[in-house]
């Protein structure tokens, strides 16, 4: 017995002599339009996340970061040099 479909896998050549109509193309087509949907769906959350965070900080009054100096001998510090001023 020959193949009618040669390249189609065998359970998708059965399905075809089964009566089910769909080709490569269409097959391809929906693997294409799941891969957007998913990536979409990525994009939206990772969206959302990113407004949580910023939110959280919002309530949170800002950053929590301190600064560190660096005086004229080449050490860290957590006082300004004198004559420093903070930039507006």
């Amino acid at each position: 017995m020959f193949d009618i479909h040669p390249g189609l896998p065998a359970g998708v050549a059965h399905l075809l002599h089964q009566g089910h109509h769909f080709n490569k193309l269409s097959m391809a087509k929906s693997q294409a339009t799941f891969m957007k949907k998913q990536l979409e769906k990525n994009r939206l959350k990772k969206k959302e996340d990113k407004q949580e965070r910023k939110q959280e900080r919002k309530q949170n009054g800002g950053s929590d970061m301190e600064l560190a100096y660096v005086n004229e001998f080449g050490e860290i510090v957590s006082t300004p040099p004198e004559g420093h001023r903070a930039a507006l």
